[in-house]
């Protein structure tokens, strides 16, 4: 992965936080001129935005930026986010989002996303790389029982979003394709780094 692009940053505010709560609650006998602001700690232990080649965001360009961190007790699910936990079942048992990469890429659709998991599908043959494509619906391979996946996750009933193996959104659409097959073709070379 793009360790410069998405995790130095990230570990440089880390540190400069670390920094100031040592200064702010331990040893305040340290200088405190130029500390940075304390950020919220659950924030900074589970909500790091990563921002890279490898995150393909097709709504970057209405914001002004992207954030370092974003609040994981209200999730964007934003491309570049870790997924938000979101309770699913399978075959009646219940999966955590978090516990669905197990080393490899995954696709979640919503309920109408049928032409979405087909492509998946049918690309990880072609590819030869590690991708599961679900369907969450009632009548799909995942259920929703608190209906939280769609919201959650700012995809449409017809959307669909890609989880790198890490865990991190990648790619996210809120709606259908005229060829799903060839959209997914270009975010899983674009995330790959494949010609």
């Amino acid at each position: 992965m793009h360790y410069e692009a998405e995790r130095k940053p990230q570990c440089e505010l880390i540190v400069e936080q670390a920094y100031a709560r040592y200064v702010s609650r331990v040893d305040p006998s340290l200088p405190a001129t130029n500390l940075a602001p304390l950020l919220d700690d659950v924030a900074i232990e589970l909500g790091s935005v990563y921002c890279s080649d490898a995150i393909l965001d097709e709504e970057a360009d209405k914001r002004s930026a992207t954030p370092l961190f974003e609040d994981p007790r209200k999730p964007s699910g934003s491309p570049g986010t870790r997924v938000p936990h979101i309770i699913l079942q399978r075959d009646g048992v219940a999966v955590s989002t978090h516990d669905l990469p197990q080393g490899g890429f995954v696709l979640l659709a919503d309920a109408g996303g049928r032409d979405w998991t087909e492509a998946g599908n049918a690309l990880a043959v072609a590819m030869q790389i590690p991708l599961k494509a679900h369907r969450i619906a009632p009548d799909g391979d995942l259920a929703n029982p608190d209906g939280l996946f769609e919201a959650t996750v700012g995809v449409g009933p017809q959307g669909a979003l890609l989880l790198r193996p890490d865990g991190v959104i990648g790619w996210r659409t809120s709606g259908p394709h005229a060829d799903p097959r060839a959209r997914l073709d270009e975010a899983m070379r674009r995330l790959t780094f494949r010609r």
